[in-house]
């Protein structure tokens, strides 16, 4: 079994990155503007949201993982053997679009150690198989 530590992992520098030149952008919109040159009014926002959430929202989040990892009883290590891995597949029928017939389809993966589940949606979060060493079985 691979044992994924997130708390020891860096940031990758991209962010920080993307969170610098969205500042000196920004700060290069205000100086434009400054200048009585005109600026459309959505390239500052464009550029602060794509800041915010490409560069702002990754390091605010290890901070606050970090936060909890600190406080006593904030997280706990669950060590086993992985009992089970799973893939579900539910299917719903879309009632907001009457008109048609729509089934809107979620697809939850995870594993099991012990009694304790871990489940993510594809695309949020990390694979099972980098969580997992399958070439062992």
């Amino acid at each position: 079994m691979i044992f994924y530590d997130g708390l020891a992992q860096p940031l990758p520098i991209y962010v920080y990155a993307v969170g610098i030149g969205a500042l000196v952008l920004l700060a290069g919109c205000l100086v434009w503007r400054l200048t009585c040159r005109k600026l459309k009014w959505y390239v500052p926002l464009v550029i602060a949201v794509i800041g915010l959430f490409a560069g702002g929202v990754p390091i605010w989040d290890k901070m606050r993982v970090r936060k909890l990892a600190a406080s006593p009883g904030g997280l706990t290590t669950t060590r086993g053997v992985i009992t089970q891995v799973w893939h579900i597949v539910s299917k719903n029928r879309d009632m907001a679009n009457k008109t048609s017939i729509t089934y809107k389809t979620a697809i939850d993966e995870g594993f099991d150690v012990g009694t304790e589940r871990f489940a993510w949606r594809p695309g949020s979060c990390l694979s099972n198989a980098s969580l997992c060493d399958f070439s062992q079985g």
